[in-house]
């Protein structure tokens, strides 16, 4: 498949279905770590008086292996694109990155960002993550090693497998995202949104959602969960409907809540 028609693809092509009104700056390709190939984009505010919150995009996915499928980095996919924007107009620094190695390289970007805060104008007390689909896996293994992370948002993405299933272990394997294994992940889960569409044809992507739910609400933590039983996968850019924009203004009100109000 050519790179043209791989970037025909609506998923990595289309905006996200909501209005953004984006009318600051991105500093692109900015080093986080020794490899060069190793860089951020840092979507800021327009209005920066003091040090403000962030949101990382955690991928799971190797950008060698996910630009041989699509044609290009994942940071410069539409979908993230506009996601960012919408964050930072809403007072949000928000930051999307390329990696090698993604188990080891989200690592490194935390570090970075902690050693840096006060050049990069971030509150290192008000970091938070919003992942999706096969990029979620990655994302949780954070939180079982990083407490202070002060929320995370997960759409329709594969989590962990319980009970003997093997659904992520298998589009693991099958798409090439990491799926590491998160020993010890429900010890310490800071407030969790999770956003399962249901008409997913992932198989058994919303099987381990709702395994992941029932696992967290046994253990009495601060999940929420929105269920969207009309929706596809990456509906944010594939369903231009109603719902979508309801959806998109929830996931936004999400991180408001626990990083600015």
């Amino acid at each position: 498949m050519s790179h043209s028609t791989q970037n025909a693809n609506p998923l990595f092509t289309s905006k996200i279905h909501y209005p953004v009104d984006f009318d600051s700056h991105c500093e692109s390709n900015v080093s986080y770590g020794l490899d060069p190939s190793l860089v951020m984009d840092i979507y800021y505010p327009k209005s920066m008086k003091s040090r403000v919150p962030v949101v990382i995009f955690v991928t799971g996915y190797p950008d060698f292996g996910f630009e041989q499928m699509t044609g290009m980095k994942l940071k410069d996919v539409q979908q993230y694109i506009s996601w960012a924007q919408l964050f930072a107009s809403s007072g949000i620094v928000a930051i999307t990155y390329s990696n090698v190695n993604p188990e080891k390289d989200i690592f490194t970007l935390l570090e970075f960002l902690d050693d840096n805060a006060a050049a990069l104008g971030i509150d290192p007390n008000k970091v938070s993550i919003w992942s999706c689909s096969g990029n979620v896996p990655n994302a949780l293994s954070v939180l079982t090693e990083k407490t202070q992370v002060k929320c995370a948002a997960f759409l329709y993405g594969y989590t962990i497998d319980e009970g003997g299933a093997q659904a992520v272990d298998d589009a693991s394997k099958s798409f090439g995202f990491v799926n590491p294994v998160n020993v010890g992940l429900l010890a310490n889960l800071p407030p969790i949104l999770v956003v399962r569409a249901g008409k997913d044809e992932m198989p058994g992507l919303n099987d381990s959602i709702d395994s992941f739910a029932s696992q967290c609400l046994k253990h009495n933590k601060p999940l929420s969960l929105l269920n969207l039983p009309n929706s596809n996968h990456a509906f944010d850019v594939v369903d231009n409907q109603v719902c979508t924009k309801q959806a998109i203004h929830t996931i936004l009100g999400f991180f408001k809540e626990h990083l600015i109000c």
